[in-house]
């Protein structure tokens, strides 16, 4: 990944990047017009991101201009207003995925024009038309980023609520002032992302880690690791819960979350998730908040490896 940041006008800017990249790129704006536009280079494939006539974010990819959104229904790009805007693209399905302020369009997916997306090895210009004579960007530009991949919706709200972190409720990442599965949700993908955005710092020592993780359940939750439900306890019911999602092992990559038995962090539920939980010493204790002085006893093994015969005897009988 590169990224550049820009302060003040600017007319445009040639970034020389590795290889083809059509893949993603996010974007802050705060104009009235914009383009982040390919050169033509050894190829047709150039691809412009842009505020459209009609104010709407969208592409320029493929022979064909597409708004991220539907004109008819918002009136979207403000002067004075920052945005935060992704577009992506999916090799697999060949469609285009975007993405305002942290939320997916309403008409994803969508898909490019009639050439869809070719290769083109030309530099990207930041701040006007490819040409460079015309459609000259007038206002902020912040947090440009090109991606090698298509960004996960996880990562794409991970960053959206760093860049527009308003001091609210530490450990809120969605802003809805709770304390909730998706919250450390998004910061275990800060964690494996290895993003440093100071949102996710919850601890204050200027890294963004496990720790953070673990004070985010402990601290801010005052609850355990292996509580799915958030209850503030972990208890037999939470096993239960999290086997009903029916996640573990299931050969399908990051697709687990704190609710359905991730609590390690890695988007996973596997043995290691059970590790971290009884290695923890919360299992059946009483909430943190009337468990001042309680010592754990050391159970937790033995407490894992039921835990682990009641997993196996629910897969043989679902098998």
């Amino acid at each position: 990944m590169q990224s550049i940041h820009v302060y003040g006008l600017v007319r445009q800017i040639l970034v020389q990047l590795p290889g083809q990249f059509q893949q993603g790129y996010p974007l802050f704006f705060q104009i009235q017009q914009v383009y982040i536009a390919q050169k033509d280079g050894n190829g047709l494939g150039r691809s412009n991101v842009l505020i459209s006539a009609n104010r709407q974010p969208g592409s320029y990819i493929g022979g064909a201009t597409t708004n991220a959104l539907d004109p008819a229904e918002n009136d979207f790009v403000q002067v004075e207003e920052w945005y935060h805007f992704v577009v992506a693209h999916d090799g697999d399905e060949e469609n285009l995925i975007f993405y305002v302020n942290g939320e997916p369009s309403d008409l994803n997916p969508q898909f490019p024009g009639r050439n869809g997306v070719e290769s083109a090895t030309g530099l990207w210009v930041i701040g006007s038309h490819k040409n460079q004579a015309g459609q000259f960007f007038e206002g902020m530009l912040d947090e440009i980023a090109f991606y090698e991949g298509v960004l996960s919706e996880d990562r794409i709200q991970a960053h959206y609520a760093a860049a527009f972190d308003d001091a609210g409720t530490p450990g809120d990442f969605d802003g809805d002032d709770l304390l909730t599965a998706a919250d450390i949700d998004r910061l275990s993908t800060a964690v494996r992302d290895g993003l440093t955005d100071s949102i996710f710092d919850l601890n204050g020592d200027n890294q963004v880690n496990d720790l953070d993780r673990s004070y985010w359940v402990e601290t801010l939750k005052s609850t355990y690791f292996g509580d799915a439900n958030l209850d503030g306890v972990f208890t037999s019911s939470d096993l239960v819960e999290v086997f009903t999602f029916g996640q573990y092992e299931d050969g399908q990559a990051t697709n687990s979350g704190w609710a359905s038995g991730d609590w390690n962090g890695d988007a996973e539920f596997d043995s290691s998730d059970f590790v971290t939980a009884f290695t923890n010493g919360g299992y059946e204790m009483p909430p943190r908040a009337a468990n001042v002085a309680v010592v754990p006893e050391p159970a937790g093994l033995s407490l894992l490896a039921i835990a682990l015969c009641i997993m196996h005897q629910r897969l043989r009988r679902r098998k």
